[in-house]
Protein backbone atom coordinates (compact mmCIF):
# COMPACT_ATOMS: atom_id res chain seq x y z
CA UNK A 1 0.00 0.00 0.00
CA UNK A 2 1.21 3.46 -0.87
CA UNK A 3 2.38 5.38 1.88
CA UNK A 4 -0.11 8.02 0.80
CA UNK A 5 -2.99 5.76 0.93
CA UNK A 6 -1.96 4.49 4.31
CA UNK A 7 -1.98 8.27 5.81
CA UNK A 8 -5.38 8.93 4.16
CA UNK A 9 -6.46 5.14 6.10
CA UNK A 10 -5.26 6.30 9.69
CA UNK A 11 -6.43 9.33 9.40
CA UNK A 12 -10.01 8.05 8.18
CA UNK A 13 -9.45 5.20 11.12
CA UNK A 14 -8.76 8.46 13.56
CA UNK A 15 -11.92 10.50 12.28
CA UNK A 16 -14.51 7.23 12.78
CA UNK A 17 -13.20 6.26 16.49
CA UNK A 18 -14.14 9.80 17.48
CA UNK A 19 -16.87 9.67 15.55
CA UNK A 20 -18.16 6.30 17.57
CA UNK A 21 -16.95 8.30 20.86
CA UNK A 22 -19.46 11.09 19.72
CA UNK A 23 -22.04 8.76 18.99
CA UNK A 24 -22.04 6.93 22.13
CA UNK A 25 -21.68 9.92 23.96
CA UNK A 26 -24.81 11.23 22.47
CA UNK A 27 -26.79 7.97 23.40
CA UNK A 28 -25.73 7.72 26.21
CA UNK A 29 -27.03 11.48 26.96
CA UNK A 30 -30.63 10.46 25.25
CA UNK A 31 -30.74 7.83 27.63
CA UNK A 32 -30.25 9.91 30.92
CA UNK A 33 -32.68 12.57 29.39
CA UNK A 34 -35.15 9.91 29.12
CA UNK A 35 -34.68 8.24 32.54
CA UNK A 36 -35.46 11.96 34.33
CA UNK A 37 -38.09 12.79 32.48
CA UNK A 38 -39.43 9.53 33.21
CA UNK A 39 -38.45 10.48 36.84
CA UNK A 40 -40.00 13.90 36.84
CA UNK A 41 -43.91 12.33 35.16
CA UNK A 42 -43.87 9.80 38.22
CA UNK A 43 -42.63 12.83 40.58
CA UNK A 44 -45.18 14.99 39.43
CA UNK A 45 -48.28 13.66 38.25
CA UNK A 46 -47.70 10.44 39.87
CA UNK A 47 -49.49 11.73 42.84
CA UNK A 48 -52.18 13.19 41.17
CA UNK A 49 -53.44 10.48 39.52
CA UNK A 50 -53.10 8.42 42.53
CA UNK A 51 -55.09 10.73 44.02
CA UNK A 52 -57.89 10.95 41.40
CA UNK A 53 -58.23 7.36 42.30
CA UNK A 54 -58.10 7.23 45.92
CA UNK A 55 -60.90 9.88 46.00
CA UNK A 56 -62.87 8.16 43.35
CA UNK A 57 -65.08 6.38 45.55
CA UNK A 58 -65.98 9.62 47.55
CA UNK A 59 -66.66 12.17 44.36
CA UNK A 60 -70.48 11.09 43.73
CA UNK A 61 -71.04 11.81 47.53
CA UNK A 62 -69.66 15.16 47.26
CA UNK A 63 -71.56 15.85 43.96
CA UNK A 64 -74.92 14.37 45.50
CA UNK A 65 -74.25 16.16 48.69
CA UNK A 66 -73.88 19.88 46.60
CA UNK A 67 -76.97 19.21 44.78
CA UNK A 68 -79.03 17.94 47.58
CA UNK A 69 -77.66 21.65 49.36
CA UNK A 70 -78.52 23.35 46.37
CA UNK A 71 -81.95 21.55 45.90
CA UNK A 72 -83.10 22.13 49.62
CA UNK A 73 -81.62 26.15 49.01
CA UNK A 74 -84.03 26.41 45.74
CA UNK A 75 -86.82 24.96 48.42
CA UNK A 76 -86.12 27.42 51.19
CA UNK A 77 -86.37 30.49 48.43
CA UNK A 78 -89.40 28.60 47.16
CA UNK A 79 -91.36 28.65 50.27
CA UNK A 80 -90.25 31.82 51.68
CA UNK A 81 -91.31 33.61 48.54
CA UNK A 82 -88.16 34.76 47.39
CA UNK A 83 -86.20 34.23 44.09
CA UNK A 84 -83.34 35.57 44.29
CA UNK A 85 -80.18 33.36 44.37
CA UNK A 86 -79.14 34.45 47.97
CA UNK A 87 -80.92 32.63 50.85
CA UNK A 88 -83.57 34.03 52.47
CA UNK A 89 -82.51 35.88 56.20
CA UNK A 90 -85.58 36.43 58.04
CA UNK A 91 -87.68 33.14 57.65
CA UNK A 92 -90.62 32.47 59.88
CA UNK A 93 -89.86 28.58 60.92
CA UNK A 94 -93.37 27.97 62.98
CA UNK A 95 -95.03 28.99 58.88
CA UNK A 96 -92.40 26.18 56.91
CA UNK A 97 -94.33 23.01 56.64
CA UNK A 98 -91.50 19.98 56.79
CA UNK A 99 -93.71 17.34 55.37
CA UNK A 100 -93.83 19.97 52.22
CA UNK A 101 -89.81 19.76 51.95
CA UNK A 102 -89.37 16.69 52.27
CA UNK A 103 -91.73 15.76 49.51
CA UNK A 104 -89.93 17.97 46.95
CA UNK A 105 -86.38 16.41 48.33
Amino acid sequence: MPPMDRHLFDKLLEVTEENNRILKSLRSSARWSTFWTVIKLIVFIGPVVVAYFYLAPYWGVIKQSTLDMFSALETLQSLSGQGTSTPPMNIDWSQIDLKKILEKL
